[in-house]
């Protein structure tokens, strides 16, 4: 199944048959996704938030009994054991092991909400990036016209931008966006008159702030990074300002395009966020098949200790 846009004419999402019976049981149930709940932006926010401080409750509950559960093997001897069998014995195990990692994950949903405002900023990126940019208005009429592009590798993007009010077009030639060409009034223009630019226009984000480091960054890291499923390009520009909310931006060394912003507490948001719910530590996803393999035993491991409650529940409720 294709998703068209009638206004542009691209492709804006497709779908198999497998995926869509799969996303019943992650995506739907994960974010709590039926289109009935989802079209009430509103409800389906408060229901996910208040199910989330539920779920802390219950694993912070379920925590304290677990440990006023243990008995004691040999007084001073640092050895315990569940005074349960069977099944409630896994549960109480399991339990023990996982509630940090299980009180982590449900944090971490929480917090992606952003609940209550509490990663709110004061300022919008929309005015700042727009006097970097200098124009909303892409003057195409200075620019070659890109069918004269065709015979130049093989030109597979055409997208117009503007800097300080500059326009220029950016001709992508590799699926990947390595192969790129910049083309300006004059013609190819080349990288380094492109630097030049981003250089000078970079302080018009925030000229009312002092740029305190500006730094070419070719590697991920921490605060800007790739996963399976969202590409991110190398090498970029760092641009640090000493305004009241901390403001980094990262802009696309290539292309000259502002690629997103980060705040003193959107740098909160993603260790309290993205870090404890993806595992999203450089360390670790420079390492995609441990990435993945941490990721599928502790959901294994998780998966396992829910369906013991839901037994243990049943049984009691029957």
């Amino acid at each position: 199944v294709l998703y068209i846009s009638n206004q542009g004419g691209r492709i804006v999402q497709d779908t198999t048959r497998e995926e869509r019976f799969w996303n019943w049981f992650g995506s739907t149930i994960h974010w709590i996704y039926p289109l009935q709940i989802r079209r009430h932006a509103a409800l389906w926010s408060k229901i996910v938030i208040y199910l989330s401080v539920a779920g802390l409750f219950s694993v912070l509950s379920g925590g304290i009994i677990g440990v006023l559960k243990l008995r004691i093997v040999k007084t001073f001897s640092g050895k315990f054991q569940s005074p349960y069998v069977g099944l409630m014995k896994w549960h109480h195990l399991i339990g023990l092991f996982s509630m940090i990692v299980i009180f982590a994950f449900t944090f971490s949903g929480l917090m992606s909400m952003e609940p209550w405002g509490l990663f709110s900023t004061s300022t919008s990126p929309t005015l700042q990036v727009a006097r970097y940019t200098g124009s909303s208005d892409v003057s195409l009429e200075l620019l070659p016209d890109p069918r004269e592009l065709k015979d130049k590798g093989g030109v597979k993007e055409v997208q117009w931008k503007s800097i300080s009010g500059e326009s220029y077009m950016v001709a992508v030639r590799s699926l990947d966006h390595n192969e790129i060409d910049i083309v300006d009034d004059s013609g190819l223009s080349g990288q380094n008159s492109l630097a030049v630019k981003i250089i000078d226009a970079i302080p018009k984000l925030l000229p009312s702030a002092d740029l305190t480091e500006l730094g070419l960054i070719s590697n991920y890291d921490n605060y800007y990074y790739s996963r399976h499923d969202s590409f991110r390009p190398l090498p970029i520009y760092r641009a640090k300002f000493n305004d009241d909310e901390g403001t980094w931006y990262h802009i696309n060394s290539q292309t000259g395009e502002v690629i997103n912003r980060l705040t003193k507490i959107s740098r909160v948001q993603r260790w309290v966020y993205s870090a404890l719910h993806n595992l999203d530590f450089s360390w670790l996803l420079s390492r995609p098949p441990l990435w993945y393999s941490v990721l599928t035993a502790l959901s294994m491991i998780g998966l396992f200790f829910s369906i013991t409650g839901i037994i243990i529940a049943w049984r009691r409720l029957r």
